[in-house]
């Protein structure tokens, strides 16, 4: 698949093949943040790798032309190996990295498997990633992330399940708004609340979805 793209009204986002592209500086740079080695000639050797390769792909989330965020990733029969993820130092902590994992879950349907060291090993949790720690034999604690797909739904009953469960989050915390309500079933209720939540929440990051996904699905 040579392009995978998010589109938010007529100039959005894009997924795409920038392998040509990841010797450009402002690319280097990007690198530079998640490389094991980010001086000058550990980039350049990064870079090199992923043009040398017809098996590493070299893909960037382009927003109006500019690269703000890099993903080198390797297909295999039974999953999907992420080699490098980074994100522009001005676009960090935007959900700029969180979308380029998504965009991989949407491309391929296989588990995402990445390793990573404890100062980013948070970054895998957040987006639901099972972490395993092992003992490196040179970088010391690293961890195996790996991401399952949620596989069988088409993206319309993801949004219809989406639409339901939005519906009956709010009755519940439209019955919890009552004083009179007995302490059981509030108990109940606020469980339920918690449930539905999360739900939410898993579907939102399968479907990709923006700060706009629950007024976009009422």
């Amino acid at each position: 698949m040579e392009m995978y793209a998010i589109v938010r009204g007529k100039k959005g986002p894009v997924f795409q093949d920038i392998k040509p592209r990841v010797a450009e500086p402002d690319v280097g740079v990007i690198i530079s943040y998640a490389a094991l080695d980010g001086s000058p000639e550990g980039v350049a050797k990064e870079a090199e790798k992923y043009l040398s390769s017809e098996n590493l792909h070299f893909y960037g989330w382009v927003e109006d032309g500019r690269v703000v965020g890099i993903c080198g990733f390797e297909v295999h029969s039974d999953k999907v190996e992420i080699h490098l993820i980074s994100v522009a130092g001005d676009r960090q902590k935007q959900g700029v990295g969180g979308a380029m994992v998504t965009a991989l879950q949407k491309m391929y349907s296989l588990p995402l498997e990445a390793e990573t060291v404890e100062e980013a090993v948070g970054f895998y949790r957040k987006r639901g990633f099972i972490t395993t720690a092992f003992q490196h034999p040179e970088w010391g604690v690293k961890y195996t992330c790996v991401l399952e797909p949620m596989a069988g739904f088409t993206a319309e009953e993801l949004k219809e399940a989406h639409r339901s469960l939005l519906s009956t989050l709010k009755k519940c915390e439209k019955v919890l708004e009552s004083d009179k309500l007995p302490q059981p079933q509030r108990t109940l209720t606020e469980r339920r609340v918690a449930a539905l939540r999360i739900a939410l929440a898993l579907i939102e990051r399968e479907q990709g979805c923006d700060a706009h996904c629950r007024q976009d699905n009422e």
